[in-house]
């Protein structure tokens, strides 16, 4: 390279490094995007140029095939669309509507004269990584059972993974007329306030899966990516969405009211829904995180490492939007933070993944029985006798 191609050279960095990036530290990149930018104009180098266009045609021909196989692989247990409700599998308990029951009851077993109640949430609800009777919806069936004899009732648990209230509504729309429900309980997780968001988007505004996203989370490179194009010129300042999953967790809850209408709506539609179609009640649970409870749970989380601060400051802002969302709402809330707080059993999450274990579900159907005798004593709902509407 001669002092004028140098010149042109350093050129073309700078105005790179001007248009595309908001701090020095991506200057490698920069370097080479204007190198290549001057291998393909000054040198008109057809290596590189053959190279380039392999690499893009290859990208695509990732993104395309990927989404195929992708798509193959999980309809092979889920159904394919944006909800991805499981597929009917007798063998992982599962019934002909992707739903598990306390003791495996078919759905003709939901009568009139029968208390029933549906549990909805997501991985946590439906018992990732447990047996499917140590899940803690089944747990309570087992609990009611042993504490309440004379009662008639069934429990169908709804949660399948990375659901959201926005989905569990469609679900309900769907099917939990069948189920006669007498209460409906839903289960708040901490990957919702983004998952509603997200999803909502994605039903207005259809897009391509696309591969390149998926294993940037398989491989926890999701944070990595993320803080990357934060310093990309371009990037969106006030994104629609939050970039950050657990953007709950990260910030304080004023910065985050702007993207709380969603998840407030949809929980608001599934009271309303319960209320006038299925004549049933409704609550809502909030369930807690480790970081939320115990620090030493999770030591080495490979499902989500770096999403959020252990000890953050803003990891309890969740509860505080809790208290002030039941203010606001005609419906009981709680949440079973101090059930996780207090409990004895240790540990209550697995040591790579901050799911429940077989402990962690028995705390949170401990707390669940717990709200459940309280909304007897109140005479919200009916434990004494068969479920007849209220």
């Amino acid at each position: 390279m001669n002092k004028k191609e140098f010149y042109i050279f350093s050129v073309l960095l700078f105005a790179i490094s001007l248009i595309f990036t908001l701090h020095t530290a991506y200057l490698m990149f920069s370097f080479f995007s204007a190198w290549i930018l001057f291998q393909l104009v000054l040198k008109r180098n057809k290596t590189i140029l053959i190279l380039l266009v392999s690499l893009l045609v290859s990208f695509f021909l990732f993104e395309y095939a990927g989404s195929k196989i992708l798509k193959r692989r999980i309809s092979q247990e889920y159904f394919s669309e944006l909800s991805h409700y499981p597929k009917p599998d007798a063998n992982k308990g599962f019934n002909e509507d992707g739903v598990r029951t306390y003791l495996d009851r078919s759905v003709f077993q939901f009568s009139q004269d029968t208390l029933n109640i549906i549990f909805l949430g997501d991985s946590f609800t439906q018992g990732y990584m447990v047996r499917k009777d140590q899940s803690f919806p089944l747990q309570v069936g087992a609990l009611l059972e042993k504490t309440n004899p004379g009662l008639k009732f069934n429990i169908a648990n709804f949660g399948w993974i990375s659901s959201s209230p926005l989905l569990s509504y469609f679900r309900l729309e769907k099917i939990a007329a069948k189920y006669k429900p007498n209460l409906v309980l839903l289960c708040l997780d901490m990957t919702d306030f983004h998952d509603d968001l997200k999803y909502r988007d994605r039903l207005e505004n259809p897009r391509w899966f696309s591969p390149f996203t998926f294993f940037l989370y398989r491989f926890n490179l999701a944070q990595r990516w993320l803080e990357f194009k934060k310093g990309l010129r371009f990037s969106a300042r006030n994104p629609k969405i939050p970039e950050q999953r657990y953007f709950i967790l990260n910030q304080p809850l004023a910065k985050n009211r702007k993207y709380l209408g969603e998840i407030e709506r949809n929980i608001r539609s599934i009271a309303d829904f319960c209320r006038e179609k299925l004549q049933a009640k409704f609550v809502l649970i909030m369930l807690p995180r480790n970081i939320q409870y115990n620090p030493l749970e999770t030591p080495h989380n490979r499902l989500e490492p770096g999403e959020y601060s252990v000890q953050g400051p803003y990891v309890m802002e969740p509860f505080v939007w809790l208290d002030q969302f039941r203010q606001k709402v005609k419906f009981p809330v709680f949440s079973l933070l101090a059930d996780f707080k207090n409990t004895r059993l240790f540990p209550t999450c697995f040591a790579t993944d901050p799911h429940w274990n077989s402990n962690g579900h028995a705390v949170a159907a401990q707390g669940v029985m717990k709200i459940l005798k309280k909304l007897a004593a109140e005479n919200y709902i009916d434990l004494r006798s068969a479920g007849k509407k209220q």
